[in-house]
């Protein structure tokens, strides 16, 4: 079975969190990684591939129409809200868009994003199965979207990329109640009755509300979702 991980970070990500998730993989997972960057990156050696989120399919059209202040966030009175940050969380999808092009025409079994936050800290379980989605739910929340598992020869696997796709470039993602990542992918998850596994359902006691989700279900690798990236990365 053939597998590919892909991610994506900004420049300021990269300092920040990235490089760390970039060392944490190659010394932990040796499948190869599409990582979607905004300037240029060799780090890594052979087993990552590096592409310019900005030359992917759509997306600099999608910023350029995301002209009003509530597409990023910025909801009234300079006050962000994050369900509402399209453009920024867009990246994300976009880049996922284009990786399951890339993975699907070089014959891989599945997709796996990994949010680049993360710090690998063993091998992470391979998916399998027949379900087509392997997600992060929460009883209490949306799902987290730091993980997120497609296979690819699954008979839903075109249409949640043509709904996915659709979303943006229409801009009926504006006509969701939220626009971030998670709620978009748990909205197309029920919209097309995707046949889904839940690899956090056997933590669901544990999960109140806005738990780490990541950490419960990959123990021995962490998430450093919002704040946590702040700490030392040394």
């Amino acid at each position: 079975m053939k597998i590919a991980y892909v991610t994506s970070f900004s420049p300021d990500g990269y300092e920040l969190y990235g490089k760390k998730f970039l060392d944490t993989y190659l010394e932990f997972i040796d499948h190869p990684l599409f990582c979607y960057v905004e300037a240029p990156c060799s780090y890594g050696g052979d087993q990552i591939s590096y592409y310019d989120l900005n030359n992917v399919h759509g997306l600099n059209e999608f910023l350029e129409n995301a002209r009003f202040s509530a597409m990023s966030g910025h909801v009234w009175d300079n006050h962000y809200d994050y369900r509402f940050a399209a453009t920024r969380f867009c990246r994300k999808h976009f880049a996922q868009i284009d990786a399951e092009k890339r993975a699907r025409e070089q014959g891989f079994d599945w997709l796996v994003w990994l949010d680049a936050d993360i710090e690998v800290g063993k091998p992470l379980p391979l998916p399998s199965g027949d379900n087509f989605l392997h997600y992060l739910g929460r009883p209490e929340w949306h799902s987290c979207a730091s993980y997120v598992a497609w296979n690819l020869g699954h008979v839903q696997n075109n249409e949640w990329w043509k709904l996915l796709s659709t979303l943006y470039k229409t801009g009926a993602l504006f006509a969701l109640p939220e626009w971030h990542d998670s709620y978009v992918n748990d909205w197309i998850r029920h919209q097309l009755k995707i046949d889904a596994l839940n690899i956090a359902e056997p933590y669901k006691d544990q999960l109140k509300s806005h738990a780490n989700v990541f950490d419960y279900v990959f123990q021995g690798s962490r998430h450093k979702k919002g704040g946590l990236k702040y700490e030392n990365n040394n």
